[in-house]
């Protein structure tokens, strides 16, 4: 499966439950990596070559 269609559909999946876990308050973008790449690593993609390749 393409990586970039992977992403796609992990940050549909995200939640507004999901982004808040992370912190309290207002999520911005760095809430949103971070659960992207917690849902990456829980799928079983390196997030290292992950980066390289967007």
């Amino acid at each position: 499966m393409d990586l970039l269609f992977v992403v796609h559909l992990l940050v549909l999946s995200m939640g507004e439950t999901d982004l808040h876990s992370v912190k309290l308050g207002p999520c911005n973008s760095s809430c949103i990596k971070y659960s992207l790449v917690k849902l990456l690593r829980l799928s079983r993609y390196d997030v290292v070559v992950c980066v390289s390749s967007l």
